[in-house]
Order: structure tokens, then C-alpha cells, then sequence
């Protein structure tokens, strides 16, 4: 009887540990691949603020290094209303998915310079004819130059 005592204890107390190690592994790894992640959106960010001059654009693609990680990398301009100034922005992200398989995102963002009045007539000017439609649903509103001060 009490050898069947001790026999319990011992696999419950195993048991225990065993879920105890399967949580910190599981940890582990998706510590791993949020690690890896921040790299890849830490690199795309410091390349992309080591470049002498940007454009507007979005590029996205799979890491080479971590095959498992998406990222993307856009430059777009912004109004800020508090300032009634517009800038350029920075966006690096990158996805994966976790061990539970629910999608992650790590996002990185750097105000990159403010426009001048002159930078935003050029932009005005270059995108005038993609400019969304007023009746269109999701149609954004363009930043108003004569807005800025």
C-alpha cells in the first residue's frame, strides 16, 4: 500500500514537471522567434535610416535570414494636427507566427523629417492623379498645403 502511495506521488510530481518544462520551452521559442523578428525589423529600420535621401514608397518581403518572418518597410507622410505640421514617417514591421500559431507583429516606427511647404506641393503635384475620388467609401483626405503655418 504504500509503495502504490509513493508510485502516485512520484508521477504526479513527474507529471508536474514535465508541463512545467513544456511551458518553458514553448516560452523559449516564441521568445526565439520574437527575437528574431525584432531583428529583422530592427536591420530594414537601420538601413533604411542610413540612406542619404527616401521616397514614398512600401516594400515587403520574407527574411532571408529567418525564413519564417515577413516583414515591410514604408515610408509615408503624415499630418500631425497638434503642430499643424505634416512629416515623413518610418514603418518597419515584421510577422510570425507563434507556437500557438496565432500571428504576431513587431512594429518599429521614426519620424523621419518634417516637410516643407515646398516638399508637399511636390508631393501634391507627383500623386495628383492618383488621388482618390471624394465619392469613393474608403477615398483618405490629402493633406491641405495651405494648412501648415
Amino acid at each position: 500500500m504504500e509503495v502504490v502511495a509513493a508510485l502516485t506521488i512520484l508521477v504526479f510530481v513527474t507529471i508536474s514537471i514535465l508541463a512545467v518544462y513544456d511551458r518553458c520551452m514553448t516560452a523559449a521559442a516564441d521568445l526565439t522567434l520574437k527575437m528574431q523578428a525584432f531583428e529583422v525589423a530592427r536591420e530594414n529600420m537601420e538601413n533604411l535610416l542610413a540612406q542619404s535621401s527616401v521616397e514614398l514608397k512600401v516594400e515587403n518581403g520574407q527574411s532571408e535570414l529567418y525564413p519564417d518572418i515577413l516583414w515591410q518597410m514604408s515610408v509615408e507622410s503624415f499630418y500631425e494636427p497638434l503642430t499643424s505640421r505634416t512629416w515623413l514617417q518610418a514603418t518597419c514591421t515584421a510577422n510570425y507566427l507563434d507556437t500557438s500559431g496565432n500571428e504576431q507583429t513587431i512594429e518599429l516606427k521614426h519620424w523621419l523629417t518634417e516637410l516643407s511647404q515646398e516638399d508637399i506641393l511636390k508631393m501634391a503635384d507627383q500623386n495628383e492623379p492618383n488621388m482618390p475620388q471624394t465619392n469613393e467609401p474608403n477615398a483618405t483626405n490629402p493633406v491641405e498645403p495651405n494648412a501648415l503655418k
